[in-house]
């Protein structure tokens, strides 16, 4: 089962994972707010669009990898995350490898979705563009992963993953 990921992070320099919302395809979803970085680390871009959106409470990094390693482990499987850029899924990828308690199995494949068939890939990035900019919760990390979800249910077919590109 695929898993739409979307994560709000502090910037593009020295990203630091604020939120981290997951849409699975059978409907599932998951919020989470983390702690462990400042307002003035943010971008003006993400203290004007991402911090009033925040909904609180936010958990320790280890506190929110547990209760979604715990979240994961209820889905049926196989599943795999698939997110829409690079930083999304190196961010989660660190923060799961960080924080996961010893012994415990790092979670799923997690990669960057796309179309092989380029028509294909076109549509879903309009599609997606379109709901992004008509949702009133644009860049609040649960429900741009739902537009991510309902953007690829649109555009059905087999959705690829790609291995994103370490900074």
């Amino acid at each position: 089962m695929d898993i739409f990921c979307d994560m709000e992070f502090t910037d593009f320099e020295n990203p630091v994972p604020i939120s981290l919302g997951l849409a699975a395809a059978n409907g599932a979803t998951l919020y989470l707010e983390l702690s462990g970085w400042q307002p003035e680390e943010c971008s003006l871009f993400t203290q004007d669009s991402v911090l009033p959106q925040l909904e609180g409470p936010a958990l320790s990094p280890k506190a929110a990898v547990a209760q979604l390693l715990q979240w994961l482990s209820n889905l049926p499987g196989p599943v795999r995350i698939l997110a829409d850029s690079d930083t999304d899924i190196l961010l989660l990828q660190d923060l799961v490898a960080t924080h996961a308690p010893e012994r415990t199995h790092l979670g799923p494949p997690m990669g960057v979705l796309f179309w092989a068939d380029p028509e294909a890939q076109q549509q879903f990035e309009a599609i997606y563009e379109e709901l992004l900019y008509a949702s009133p919760n644009r860049h609040h990390a649960l429900a741009d992963a739902l537009t991510l979800r309902d953007a690829a249910r649109a555009v059905g077919g087999v959705i690829g993953m790609r291995v994103p590109h370490h900074r």
